[in-house]
């Protein structure tokens, strides 16, 4: 079956498509509006169900341009003042000043530490004169009730 031009032609133009949902883009350095186009916004890769061969390679979206949600007839001031207040937010990297926290573990934990935990964590009170082994088994248990093991 062979396809014509016109038929070709219609592909093209649907595979070039603006994008219905969120139709247009901004541009992050001057508030310029665009259509929101594959070769801007970007596409997801096209895949053949089948064989699983790529159809068409995904297009990432271009750094320059966000999506707009706002007014398209909105002044450019406002447009930037957008861009400033609305996309500052997602743009700035967040920092965790907090060192990650270490697991609490069960198997070098003194029986002090142990009792401590079983206390702090699970409303245990155990006996420091209780056997480390044997500790650590209630603990676990409690761990493992609690659904708590990492």
């Amino acid at each position: 079956m062979a396809i014509n031009e016109e038929q070709l032609a219609a592909v093209h133009q649907a595979r070039n498509a603006q994008n219905r949902k969120r139709p247009l883009l901004i541009n992050i350095d001057d508030g310029r509006l665009m259509p929101n186009v594959p070769r801007l916004g970007g596409r997801a890769e096209v895949r053949d169900n089948q064989t699983g061969r790529v159809l068409e390679p995904a297009i990432p979206p271009h750094a320059k341009y966000r999506v707009y949600m706002g007014d398209p007839k909105a002044p450019l001031e406002e447009r930037l003042r957008i861009l400033k207040v609305g996309m500052g937010a997602e743009l700035a990297p967040i920092f965790d000043t907090q060192p990650a926290a270490q697991p609490f573990d069960i198997a070098t934990a003194s029986a002090e530490e142990l009792v401590a935990f079983a206390q702090q964590q699970y409303g245990m009170s155990l006996s420091p004169n209780t056997p480390v082994h044997l500790l650590r088994g209630r603990v676990k248990a409690a761990a493992e009730k609690a659904n708590d093991l990492a």
